[in-house]
């Protein structure tokens, strides 16, 4: 009799495991198919807190360009993560759309540096407030 309780706390504890493994390659496999749509936007984050550093400290025009200029190549990467939603929801294409025209016309001079960075955290949160 004791042979079988093992056999069956051994079957119970491989089952468990084996259970555990599944959920955590279908959660991962979940997670993945998402990971495009968090990606420009985790990058965007990235360079705007470079720019709120930038405006705080010793600001350089070519490196302020130079975030600008990757934020601008970043923010279509959104309209490819969500283009269900910007066809599908008229407001989500206007906010899109508004952060589009904002890092068109964001310039790289240092002493509108505070009122740039206002503006595209501005376009950032006017989506976020809704869809976040």
């Amino acid at each position: 009799m004791p042979t079988r309780t093992l056999i069956a706390v051994v079957a119970l504890a491989i089952g468990a495991i084996g259970g555990a493994m599944v959920a955590n390659t279908a959660a991962n496999a979940w997670r993945l198919q998402r990971a495009h749509r968090h990606a420009p936007m985790h990058a965007m984050q990235h360079h705007v807190a470079r720019l709120d550093a930038a405006a705080r400290g010793a600001c350089d025009a070519a490196e302020v360009e130079a975030r600008l200029a990757r934020l601008r190549v970043l923010a279509p990467e959104i309209g490819y993560a969500y283009a269900a939603e910007i066809r599908s929801d008229r407001a989500f294409a206007e906010r899109y759309a508004a952060l589009r025209a904002t890092l068109d016309g964001a310039g790289a001079r240092c002493k509108a540096l505070d009122t740039t960075l206002a503006r595209v955290k501005d376009a950032c949160e006017a989506c976020h407030v809704d869809y976040r």
